[in-house]
């Protein structure tokens, strides 16, 4: 990586977890087609809410479900 490069993501490190998202879903639109049937505050919203998630989770407030209860959740909604 150029000076400049290194520059560029330790500043980025140094954002907050919603921003530092933000700009990579930007970055990430611009290399590749998006779907444009997702409106942008849609996909702003599904960010914010992911990082919510986040941040409890490393609060200890959430603890979220192991794959083996995911699937049986999956399983028993499905009958």
């Amino acid at each position: 990586m150029t000076k400049s490069t290194e520059l560029i993501e330790s500043q980025l490190m140094a954002l907050p977890y919603i921003e530092r998202a933000e700009l990579v879903s930007r970055v990430l639109a611009s290399l590749e087609v998006r779907d444009l049937s997702v409106p942008a505050h849609v996909e702003k919203a599904w960010l914010e809410e992911a990082s919510r998630r986040y941040d409890a989770l490393k609060r200890g407030d959430d603890f979220g479900l192991s794959h083996d209860e995911v699937f049986t959740h999956l399983r028993h909604d499905a009958h």
